[in-house]
Order: structure tokens, then sequence, then C-alpha cells
């Protein structure tokens, strides 16, 4: 099933609708749900996609399932075709799509893409409390590409007291 983004932008699964007319679909299933993209083919998947709705023509994004890659993508798409910052973006896909599941690993690889590093431009700041147990090392590697890391040590860090 499609899950129309705008009217003329959507994101589905492989397969699973028969395009309309001069409908066409992005075939984005070769993209994995981890680090790896390569930025540079995200952004002529980008392209590619801004081209399709320059024509006049409606675009459905293509991954396996239809929600986590696509999504990401689209967001990145979105955001070059009506000048708006990736993040909002983002919301409005996830709104569009009934708050389906966007990969951060592929959403990363699409900021690479759109040369951007976080809104504004600057590098994203984490700060992970905890930063140096299980779950916050957890946490730490999944940043993304490009993040800084702030993890203090327990001895370092008090939030109550500020």
């Amino acid at each position: 099933m499609t899950r129309w983004i705008t009217t003329r932008l959507g994101t589905g699964a492989f397969g699973a609708d028969v395009l309309a007319g001069d409908d066409v679909g992005l075939d984005i299933r070769f993209l994995v749900d981890r680090p790896g993209n390569k930025p540079a083919v995200i952004a002529q998947i980008i392209e590619d996609a801004l081209g399709t709705l320059r024509s006049g023509k409606r675009l459905v994004i293509w991954c396996d399932h239809g929600i986590s890659r696509s999504n990401a993508v689209a967001a990145g798409v979105l955001s070059r075709w009506e000048g708006i910052p990736l993040a909002e973006a983002v919301r409005r896909v996830l709104a569009a799509t009934g708050g389906a599941e966007l990969r951060l690993d592929v959403l990363d690889a699409v900021r690479l893409a759109l040369g951007t590093a976080g809104e504004g431009g600057r590098a994203q700041r984490w700060l992970v409390t905890g930063g140096h147990g299980a779950l916050g090392s957890a946490l730490a590697a999944s940043a993304p590409t490009g993040a800084e890391l702030l993890r203090p040590p327990h001895g370092e860090l008090d939030l109550l007291r500020g």
C-alpha cells in the first residue's frame, strides 16, 4: 500500500501496488538498514527523484517493506523539493505515513548526502548519561557518523545539582 506524503510523493513496499498511469516507482531495496550506505549514491537517488517530480509525475519510493529506508530517503527528497529543513521533512513523512519506522542509519546517510550535519549545518551533539555502562555504550555505538558524543564519567555529571 502506498502511503502518500504529498499528492505527488509516497512510499511503499516493492510490488505491493500497481502504479497508475505515469506514476514512477523508485526501487531502493539495494540500500541497507544499517551503516554503509554511501552518501553519494543517496544524493544521486534524491536527484533522480527530484527529476521525476519536476517532470510532473507522481513518485513512489520503494524498499522491502515500504517504511524504513523509503521514509528516510523520502524525507531527503521532500527537504530538497520544498526547501525545508530535513528535521521538518522527517516530521511530515512520519505524520503522513502514520508514524511508521524510519532508520536512523539511513537518515544519517541522507543527511550527509544533503550536505547537512544536523540542523543549521552543525554537527549533532549527544549527551549520553551513563555513557560508559552497557546501555550507554550501546547507545553511543549507534550514534550517527560525525555526531559529537559527550559521555562524562559518573563523577563529573550530577543532573540533580547542575
